[in-house]
C-alpha cells in the first residue's frame, strides 16, 4: 500500500511536470519514486507507465524521456538489488513456467475484475506447469488475445492499448514470484492493485459510452442508477469476502474451500486446530497436508510435534526425520528450515538419547553456518550433558556471530563463573546490562559478582 500511495504520487508529479503546470513537479516525482522503490521495488516499472501515457496523450518525445534520466538510475541500481535478492527464485522456476503461469495469473486477474467473488488469500498451483493442461492453454491464448486487440486498437482506440499497456507493465515486476517457501502459487491478488489503474478507466469508460446511448432525458437518472448498483453489489461482495478474512482460520478455510489441493492450507487450519486442543482435526488436516504433498516441512513437523505430546516418540521421530530428509536435499537452508535438527535434538532428548541429541543440534550447526541460534542451541545441551567447556567455545561462537545474543551470554556468563573466571563473565553481564538496563537477574548476578571480587 505503501509502495502504491509513494508510486500514484509520483506518477501524478510526472504528469503535472509534463503539463508544464510545477517547476519542481520532476524533482517531487523522483524522490517520491525513491521511497516507492524504498518501500517495494515492485513499482520499478513506473516511468515506463509515465511513456505509455505520454503515448497514449500522443506528447511521447525525447523530451518526454530526458527528465526521467535520474528515475531511470534509480530502477538499475533496485533492479541490481532485486535480481541479487531473488536469484535464488529465479532460479528455481522456468523461463517456461514464469511465460505460463503469468498466463494464468493474468487470466484470473481478469475474471476477478469482472466476476469479483471466489477470492483467495493463496493461488495454489498443483498441476504440473505444462501446455498440455487446457488451462495453462486457455490462458496463453487468452493473453495472446489480449496482445491483439491492443495492437488493433493502438490508432482509433489507443485508450485501450495505454490502459493493456499499463496493466503489462505493472505485473512484470512480479512475475518472478511464484515460488515462496517452498509451495508454487500462480497468482496473488495484491500483484494486480496497481495493475488494475490500467483496466479499471476503461471499464468506466465502457460504462460510459454504453449511458451515453441513452436518451438525453435519462441519462441522468441511468448515472445514479448504475452508480447505486456499483456500490450495491460490490459493498456486499467486498463485506461477504471480508468475512473470509475475520481470522485465520476462516481463511484458510476458504482456501480449502476454492482449492482443496492445498496442501499449504491444510497445514495451517490443521496448526490453528492443534492449538486449539482438537488434536483429531489438526491430525486429519496435517496428514491430508501430506497425501497431497508428502515432503513437506512443515505438515511432517507438526504431525511430530502432535506425536510427541501424545508421547508417541517412535511416530513422532518418523516425521521429524522425513522433514530433515526434505531439508537435507537443500544447497542452502534459512533459519526457520533448520527447525527439524532442532525438534529432533529436542525429542532425542526427551527420550535420553543425549548423543543423538548432540549429534542433532550439531547437523542444525553445519547446515546453517552463518546464523547464531542453532550454536546457542547446540551450547544449551552441552551445558545440559556436562560438556561445559565445549559449551562455553560454542556460546562464544554464538555471540561471536550476534554480538547482542542477551541469551548466550547469560549462559555463558554463568558458566564463566562456575570456574571461576569472575571478570570475563563479569564482561558479559555486564554487556547484558548496558543493552537491557532492565535485566534484573542479570543484574543481581553482576552485583554478586562484583562483591565476590571485591569491588
Amino acid at each position: 500500500v505503501l509502495a502504491s500511495c509513494f508510486g500514484i504520487f509520483s506518477l501524478l508529479c510526472a504528469i503535472r511536470a509534463s503539463d508544464g503546470e510545477k517547476k519542481w513537479g520532476w524533482t517531487a516525482s523522483t524522490i517520491l519514486f525513491a521511497c516507492a522503490l524504498l518501500s517495494k521495488v515492485s513499482v520499478i516499472t513506473l516511468p515506463f507507465v509515465f511513456l505509455a501515457i505520454e503515448w497514449w496523450r500522443g506528447r511521447l518525445r525525447w523530451s518526454s524521456v530526458k527528465p526521467l534520466y535520474g528515475q531511470f538510475a534509480l530502477c538499475g541500481i533496485f533492479g541490481v538489488i532485486a535480481v541479487a535478492g531473488k536469484s535464488k527464485n529465479l532460479g528455481s522456476t522456468s523461463a517456461e513456467e514464469i511465460v505460463f503461469l503469468s498466463a494464468k495469473s493474468t487470466l484470473l486477474y481478469f475474471e476477478n475484475t469482472f466476476f469479483p467473488w471466489g477470492f483467495s488469500v493463496v493461488y495454489p498451483e498443483r498441476s504440473p506447469v505444462l501446455l498440455s493442461d487446457p488451462n495453462i492453454f486457455l490462458a496463453l491464448l487468452f493473453v495472446a488475445a489480449l496482445v491483439l486487440l491492443a495492437w488493433i486498437c493502438r490508432k482509433k482506440y489507443s485508450m485501450v492499448t495505454a490502459g493493456l499497456l499499463v496493466m503489462g507493465l505493472f505485473l512484470i515486476p512480479n512475475e518472478t514470484n511464484f515460488l515462496k517457501n517452498g509451495f508454487l502459487f500462480f497468482a496473488s491478488d495484491r500483484y494486480f492493485y496497481l495493475a488494475s489503474l490500467g483496466i479499471i478507466p476503461l471499464i468506466a469508460l465502457g460504462v460510459v459510452l454504453l449511458l451515453d446511448r441513452l436518451p438525453k432525458n435519462g441519462q441522468n437518472a441511468a448515472r445514479w442508477i448504475t452508480a447505486g448498483l456499483f456500490t450495491l453489489v460490490l459493498g456486499t461482495l467486498t463485506f461477504f469476502q471480508g468475512q473470509t478474512w475475520r481470522t485465520s482460520k476462516a481463511m484458510y478455510l476458504n482456501v480449502i474451500k476454492h482449492y482443496e489441493g492445498s496442501a499449504l492450507a491444510w497445514n495451517n487450519i490443521g496448526n490453528l486446530w492443534m492449538k486449539e486442543k482438537k488434536m483429531a482435526d489438526a491430525e486429519m488436516a496435517f496428514k491430508k497436508a501430506l497425501a497431497l504433498d508428502p515432503a513437506q516441512m512443515s505438515a511432517n513437523i507438526n504431525m511430530g510435534d502432535l506425536e510427541r505430546e501424545r508421547g508417541n516418540f517412535v511416530e513422532a521421530e518418523q516425521y521429524l526425520l522425513a522433514a530433515k530428509a526434505t531439508i537435507d536435499k537443500k544447497p542452502y537452508v534459512n533459519m526457520e528450515e533448520v527447525a527439524p535438527y532442532y525438534l529432533l535434538g529436542r525429542l532425542y532428548d526427551e527420550m535420553g538419547r543425549r548423543e543423538d541429541a548432540v549429534k542433532a543440534f550439531a547437523a542444525g550447526v553445519t547446515r546453517a553456518p552463518d546464523y547464531a541460534e542453532p550454536l546457542y542451541n547446540l551450547g544449551v545441551h552441552l551445558e545440559k550433558v556436562g560438556r561445559k567447556e565445549e559449551a562455553i567455545l560454542v556460546f562464544q561462537q554464538a555471540i561471536e556471530k550476534s554480538g547482542t545474543y542477551l541469551d548466550a551470554r547469560y549462559h555463558l556468563a554463568a558458566l564463566l563463573a562456575e570456574q571461576g573466571r569472575l571478570d570475563e563473565a563479569i564482561e558479559q553481564l555486564e554487556a547484558i546490562t548496558s543493552y537491557v538496563p532492565n535485566f534484573e537477574k542479570a543484574r543481581e548476578h553482576l552485583a554478586a559478582m562484583r562483591a565476590m571480587r571485591g569491588n
